[in-house]
C-alpha cells in the first residue's frame, strides 16, 4: 500500500495478497483497520477479489458478517438456502448474510465486501471514458456513530487518472485501488475519473462507513 498523504492511499495491484481456496483464487484488497486479520474476523470491513474456477461450489459459513458481490466477468446464480437466489451479469450485484448456507453455480471473476456488525457499505458500478468524469463525494447522511467513511476506487481494467478536488492526478491500472479515508460526513469532495484508454474502463465504487 503507497501512502500519498493522511487521507489517501493507493493500493497496488502487486502488493495484494492472493490465496487458494477450494474453487479457485482470492485476493485481499484492503482491510480495516489495516491491521486486521482475516482469518481472526476482526474486521470491520474486507474488499477483496476472487476468481471462482468450478462450476459450482458451497460458500464457507461466517457469521456476523454481511456480505456483497459483485460480478466483474462471466455470469454467476448464487443460491441461498430458504431465502433469495440472483442470477448476476457483469457488474449485477447481491447482498446476503455470511449466515446463510449459499451455493454457486458459473465460473466467474468477483469483486466482494465483507462488513461485520455495525458496519454499513455499497456498492456500484462506474464507466469511464477519455472524457473526464466528475462525481460529488458527500455530504453524508449517516447516524451518529457511523464513522469513519471511507470511499474506494476499483480499478478493473483499462487505466484510469483520478483526481480529488483539482490535485494532482493519480494513476490507477487494472488492478489497482484508491482508498480515501478521514472523510468528514459534513464534507463535500469533487472527484474526477478519466480513461487514458480509447475503450471504457471498468470502476467499482465502494462507499463504507464504519462503527466508532
Amino acid at each position: 500500500m503507497v501512502i500519498i498523504s493522511l487521507s489517501y492511499h493507493i493500493c497496488r495491484k502487486e502488493q495484494q495478497r492472493t490465496s487458494t481456496w477450494s474453487g479457485g483464487t482470492t485476493t485481499e484488497v484492503a482491510i480495516y483497520p489495516p491491521d486486521a486479520v482475516y482469518s481472526k474476523r476482526n474486521f470491520a470491513w474486507r474488499i477483496s477479489t476472487a476468481t471462482v474456477e468450478v462450476k459450482q461450489s458451497t460458500f464457507s459459513p461466517l457469521p456476523g458478517i454481511w456480505r456483497l458481490t459483485m460480478v466483474t466477468e462471466g455470469e454467476m446464480l448464487l443460491r441461498h438456502e430458504g431465502y433469495h437466489q440472483a442470477v448476476l451479469k457483469p457488474y449485477e450485484q447481491d447482498s446476503y448474510s455470511g449466515e446463510w448456507t449459499t451455493q454457486s453455480f458459473g465460473k466467474v471473476k468477483d469483486f466482494n465486501l465483507m462488513l461485520t456488525e455495525g458496519n454499513k457499505g455499497e456498492l456500484q458500478a462506474l464507466f469511464i471514458d477519455e472524457h473526464p468524469q466528475s462525481m460529488l463525494l458527500g455530504p453524508y447522511l449517516t447516524v451518529e456513530q457511523l464513522s469513519p467513511i471511507f470511499e474506494a476506487f476499483y480499478c478493473v481494467d483499462g487505466t484510469i487518472d483520478f483526481s480529488v478536488d483539482g490535485g494532482t492526478a493519480e494513476k490507477l491500472y487494472a488492478g489497482d485501488m484508491l482508498l480515501l479515508s478521514g472523510i468528514d460526513s459534513r464534507q463535500q469532495l469533487q472527484v474526477q475519473l478519466t480513461s487514458d484508454d480509447k475503450q471504457k474502463s471498468s470502476v467499482i465504487q465502494a462507499t463504507l462507513f464504519a462503527s466508532s
